[in-house]
């Protein structure tokens, strides 16, 4: 920039610093040759000159400093509630994700659903995973810890006989470990515009362990060996634990960056 440029953008400026200044004392030297500049630089004095005369300016009020904040504070909130609002969608898409994972092995079974207290159970457990899942989401990523503990007590409390059943029990496990996958994939698709500290390892690990609970949930109306303790912990409990420690694998890259517990509330 040039002395004539300098002086055209900030003559009042220039004029406002000390007489001493080397950058004052330059323009003034380059006003008395260049009249452009000294024009400019009498149009700052002046301007100068009646800002010195000029009474303060009194400060605003509370009222009027409150409502100048007020838009700028609604646009903040509005801003920050956005993160949780996203969570909020992707948490009932979880959800819902688990009942059709109980749902569904139901509706293709080969055979007809007998109802009673098998049925029961069913439902039972398949609620559990849905409020195992919501708990999971809304808690923090500890409460996960659930999904095998509610699998081997079911398996405990329903199992009777010491039938192993393998072929059968292939079939199962894997029935488990797809529910869980597809529940989980669906809760990464849902969250992928979500940063990591928004919670989307807590919803991936929910969603896989509420998939897999529910799964199994749906074998003990479907599977043939339901009252098979060795069975039920094994292929049941077993796949619904291999799930959740593919889940936190898969979960890792995400929750070490952002922390696998809830996001911190907003100050």
């Amino acid at each position: 920039m040039t002395i004539c440029e300098q002086i055209a953008a900030d003559a009042v400026g220039l004029l406002a610093l000390p007489a001493d200044a080397p950058e004052r004392a330059q323009a003034e030297a380059h006003g008395r040759e260049h009249a452009p500049c000294a024009a400019a630089l009498a149009q700052a004095r002046r301007v100068l000159d009646l800002l010195a005369v000029a009474a303060p300016l009194q400060a605003p009020s509370p009222a009027a400093l409150q409502r100048a904040a007020a838009p700028i504070l609604a646009d903040l909130d509005a801003r920050a509630a956005q993160p949780a609002r996203r969570r909020g969608r992707g948490a009932v898409a979880v959800t819902t994700a688990v009942v059709a994972a109980w749902a569904l092995p139901m509706a293709l079974a080969r055979h007809e659903v007998s109802g009673g207290r098998p049925l029961a159970w069913s439902l039972g457990l398949a609620a559990l995973a849905a409020l195992a899942t919501a708990a999971t989401i809304a808690a923090g990523g500890f409460v996960a810890a659930a999904f095998p503990l509610f699998s081997a007590t079911f398996s405990l409390l329903v199992g009777e006989n010491g039938a192993l059943e393998v072929a059968l029990g292939v079939h199962c496990a894997l029935t488990i470990v797809g529910a869980g996958a597809a529940v989980a994939l669906l809760a990464w698709l849902a969250t992928r515009r979500l940063a990591a500290a928004d919670g989307r390892p807590t919803l991936i690990v929910a969603a896989a362990g509420g998939g897999a609970l529910a799964a199994q949930a749906a074998l003990h109306e479907t599977c043939e060996a339901a009252i098979e303790m060795p069975h039920l912990l094994l292929f049941h409990t077993g796949a619904v634990v291999l799930v959740m420690i593919l889940a936190l694998v898969a979960a890792y890259p995400f929750f070490t960056r952002s922390g696998f517990n809830r996001p911190s509330p907003r100050r």
